[in-house]
């Protein structure tokens, strides 16, 4: 059968760069069309289970190299159970709390309480996640995602700004660093098949049920476009199966590589999918 290597190449190919697809829509002034909601809300699924699987991977990672179907079982409902209850909490209990919180911090001339009471709340989301077994990145996404929905996100989102413009680029060239590109040479053939694999299936997987669902068919063509950049999330996910010894230097690189092609060549496929859609989009 196949080994754990097998399983997280496959987990690579899940989730869908959500940066660059939105960003792409945005650019085109396509936000608030029924394609855009489509294309979007089919990113965020497609995360959520893209962490799901990230989760059941680093299940994978036994000395063995076996899987344990009983462990898988018991990981899978634990991963199912946090991304549930945590999302209860976080929006029924934690929100309430930051809101508070955030209007003592105004009163007492501290108006960074609540955003720093967030990254409190998300660094002890990763830290119950890694407790469970799955990867820590699942329950930072968690804890993202309730907070995405608060009525301080804007806020919020500005104070990311900061701590993004430091940490995402030496997050990228960390990442990179570990790429030998004689390897992804010597390994073109393979790189060229998983890339293809990585755009026909998310063509094939998303814009036939928008088709099935009454999108025309260049608007489904739009969908199944707009899910196929694959980056940050294939990254993390193909990094963390290096450093645990699941896959070999050559398949890492290979995953740039396809992430790269898909996240370069995609946007313009959405592009000219939308155009032949009929939509009126923004001059790049």
């Amino acid at each position: 059968g196949y080994g754990p290597d097998a399983v997280f190449i496959g987990a690579t190919l899940v989730a869908t760069s959500v940066a660059i697809t939105a960003s792409v829509i945005s650019e085109l002034g396509v936000i608030g069309t029924p394609v855009a909601y489509a294309i979007m809300g089919a990113a965020v699924v497609d995360d959520v289970l893209g962490m799901i699987v990230l989760g059941i991977s680093k299940g994978l990672s036994g000395d063995s190299g076996t899987v344990d179907v009983e462990a898988l079982m018991l990981l899978i409902i634990g991963a199912v159970l946090f991304i549930v209850i945590g999302g209860w909490v976080g929006s029924h209990v934690l929100t309430k709390l930051v809101f508070n919180v955030q209007v003592t911090g105004f009163r007492r001339r501290l108006p960074m309480s609540g955003f720093v009471l967030v990254l409190a709340i998300a660094f002890l989301y990763a830290f119950v996640a890694g407790i469970i077994g799955i990867s820590y990145i699942v329950g930072a996404f968690v804890a993202g995602t309730v907070f995405s929905a608060s009525a301080l996100r804007d806020g919020f989102r500005k104070g990311m700004q900061y701590l993004e413009a430091l940490f995402v680029p030496l997050f990228f060239v960390s990442l990179g660093t570990v790429v030998d590109i004689w390897e992804i040479w010597d390994a073109i053939w393979f790189g060229i098949v998983l890339t293809a694999v990585a755009v026909v299936t998310k063509i094939v997987g998303c814009g036939i049920p928008a088709k099935l669902t009454g999108m025309s068919t260049w608007d489904s063509m739009a969908v199944g476009f707009g899910m196929v950049p694959r980056l940050e999330i294939a990254l993390v996910i193909a990094y963390f199966g290096l450093s645990n010894g699941i896959i070999d230097t050559d398949v890492y690189s290979v995953v740039v590589f396809m992430g790269l092609v898909t996240s370069l060549f995609a946007p313009n496929l959405l592009r000219k999918s939308l155009e032949r859609a009929g939509h009126k989009l923004l001059p790049l």
